[in-house]
């Protein structure tokens, strides 16, 4: 026959038995989460790449109906007005040019006016693409002073936080008015040590010389200067995105160093690229789309049209201002 004592210590658990079992539930639970929240990473990333790829077929049907010539990555309201073209919404009507000067509204037309695949990131039910807002997106983060004029007109969020950034200073070429004419940045850039002429900027389909190479769009975010450090899924996105010089000017480096892959230095406020989940998404301009790192993008080869740059030469300034 039981002793009373053994049968109170039959009839349930003990406090460590029982800390125990929560602890292992616990740890269960934890890594389940885990598993989810890399399903889920794993989706959206998946997404991430599918609306990137028809984002570049767009970008391409343009240089297909426009004799080969590259979208402009940037045109002012002044060059809009200089060179006489209008862009229309799906309704027929004619597109104020502060909301046309960065690349979304002039390919919409190629995507059907798709909210999806220029707002879809923002994940907010009813976003239409030409009614949104600049206020819509999900931070409010600064502007340049060209742009702010778009902000709080009807289509801004499109114009201005599309999911991915265009190469604009590269591929197609910034364009902004000077002197009464209008002026592509860096058209008159040099060799930053022989002092010769070089043309860093490809405008038609022909003169990118490294398609699979030059990048063309990849997830991006305008930032003022400070560390980014690790993925941010709910960073507002940039219709640009730099590399990380510009003429003679660094905007970003490699964080810590140079050694953390998954953290950027912005030294200078602009649109840098962006891990929003586990990499930075990017399309090349052969049509392939992948992953990359902060240390992979810092190479200037994966930016300019030039071709001569070997080994090492892409890690600083590869050209003048003009």
């Amino acid at each position: 026959m039981d002793s009373p004592t053994t049968a109170r210590r039959s009839a349930g658990f003990t406090l460590v038995e029982m800390l125990i079992t929560l602890a292992i539930i616990a740890l269960l639970m934890g890594l389940l989460l885990t598993g989810l929240r890399s399903a889920r990473n794993t989706a959206r990333e998946g997404r991430q790449l599918n609306n990137l790829r028809q984002t570049y077929t767009a970008w391409g049907m343009y240089s297909t109906n426009n004799n080969e010539s590259l979208l402009p990555g940037f045109i002012d309201t002044g060059v809009q007005n200089y060179w006489k073209v209008k862009y229309r919404n799906s309704s027929g009507q004619t597109i104020a040019p502060e909301l046309c000067q960065t690349y979304t509204w002039r390919i919409a037309g190629y995507l059907d006016y798709g909210t999806e695949l220029f707002l879809g990131y923002l994940d907010q039910p009813g976003m239409d693409f030409s009614t949104s807002i600049y206020q819509a997106g999900t931070r409010p983060y600064s502007m340049p002073p060209g742009l702010a004029p778009a902000e709080t007109l009807a289509g801004s969020a499109a114009a201005l936080q599309p999911e991915f950034g265009l190469n604009a200073y590269y591929l197609g070429g910034w364009w902004e008015m000077n002197a009464g004419v209008p002026a592509m940045r860096f058209i008159d850039a040099k060799h930053p040590t022989t002092n010769a002429s070089i043309i860093p900027v490809a405008r038609s389909v022909a003169q990118v010389t490294r398609p699979e190479n030059i990048l063309v769009f990849c997830s991006s975010t305008y930032s003022d200067p400070g560390t980014i450090k690790g993925p941010d899924e709910a960073a507002s996105g940039s219709a640009w995105v730099v590399p990380p010089w510009l003429g003679v000017n660094q905007i970003w480096e490699v964080g810590g160093g140079g050694l953390d892959e998954g953290s950027i230095n912005v030294l200078s406020a602009q649109a840098v690229p962006l891990r929003r989940f586990n990499s930075i998404p990017w399309s090349a301009a052969d049509g392939s789309a992948r992953t990359a790192t902060f240390a992979e993008l810092r190479d200037m080869k994966a930016w300019t049209n030039r071709q001569d740059l070997t080994g090492t030469q892409g890690y600083g300034s590869v050209h003048t201002e003009n």
